[in-house]
């Protein structure tokens, strides 16, 4: 699309550098937005990313991959998408620069759009006029809400102060992982052992990120001596303004020992000496496809006081965008 003031585009190498420099500057991106992160799936999604230009600056981003023939996403292998913008938009221009979003991905056979935006908890600043804009959209849009778990740090209390008081008591570790392919193992044997499911990340992929995001993402262990046996192992997405627990995991012996509810003790630290206000667990749902909730996941974050905070994602029906 063209026109006086905006332009809207496939996403083209020629627009990386430019890319990464408004993730980093954007009201609402973070590090999974960025072009190294989205490109490692490359060999098993086909990336649909578009760029939006005002009088040739880039002004937005919308990271993007294919599903299926009839499917698209934003973004299905970096967990949230969505406009990443840092214009403070006025809504009758976002809905221009929809429609044309909207064609474009029509003419490109898509019938389905599945909006997945970072959560507001997320936001260096608060940008939701997009989201707004969607619901405002009637019937031509399905709004979920997903059920995102936070504890938003306001004390040291935790719902499980006896476990923790246990756990202190046995003289445990705390430290960044120095084995990663053994924190790994951890994870994995935790979820395969008692949830029947496998990490979404495989330990080369782990590997992988963690090299090239050193500073977003972390894995600490807790150890029951210096150079001892791992009890629990937890992987870390670092967000500047909030902590995410994006794998947390326990050996039997480290349940014998209470290593999580330590493990969750010493992150609530770490985010409070960052300066932040909050520490993210994910939704609890079966799945982030699934509408059914996960009780068991989502009692076990509760009784370590994270409580639930909506979060929401869009599925938009381009066959029938012309009435938008």
């Amino acid at each position: 699309m063209t026109n006086s003031l905006y332009s809207v585009t496939p996403y083209g190498e020629k627009f990386r550098t430019d890319w990464e420099n408004l993730v980093q500057s954007s009201h609402n991106g973070i590090f999974q937005n960025q072009r190294l992160y989205l490109e490692y799936h490359q060999s098993k999604l086909i990336d649909e990313s578009i760029v939006v230009l005002r009088h040739g600056e880039v002004v937005a981003l919308l990271p993007m991959a294919r599903v299926s023939k009839e499917v698209v996403c934003s973004h299905p292998g970096a967990a949230f998408g969505g406009l990443i913008t840092k214009v403070n938009w006025h809504l009758d221009d976002l809905r221009i620069v929809t429609a044309e979003i909207f064609a474009l991905l029509s003419r490109k056979g898509f019938c389905i759009f599945e909006y997945r935006p970072v959560p507001e908890i997320m936001h260096r600043r608060r940008f939701i006029t997009d989201q707004e804009m969607l619901v405002s959209m009637g019937n031509l849009v399905q709004t979920r809400m997903i059920p995102y778990q936070v504890d938003v740090l306001q004390n040291d209390e935790t719902h499980r102060t006896r476990n923790l008081k246990k756990a202190n008591s046995s003289s445990l570790i705390f430290e960044i992982s120095k084995n990663l392919e053994a924190s790994y193992k951890v994870i994995n044997d935790n979820l395969w052992n008692r949830h029947d499911t496998r990490p979404t990340h495989k330990l080369e992929e782990i590997q992988y990120l963690t090299s090239n995001f050193g500073e977003s993402i972390r894995c600490y262990d807790v150890r029951s001596k210096e150079g001892g046996e791992i009890l629990a192992t937890s992987i870390i997405y670092d967000y500047g303004n909030l902590h995410h627990i994006q794998y947390l995991g326990s050996s039997p012996a480290g349940r014998a020992f209470f290593a999580v509810d330590f493990m969750i003790d010493k992150l609530r630290d770490l985010a409070r000496k960052a300066g932040q206000s909050k520490l993210s667990y994910g939704h609890s749902l079966v799945s982030s496809t699934s509408p059914y909730l996960n009780y068991g996941l989502f009692r076990f974050k509760t009784s370590h006081g994270f409580s639930v905070t909506p979060t929401f994602h869009h599925q938009i029906d381009l066959a029938r965008f012309k009435e938008f």
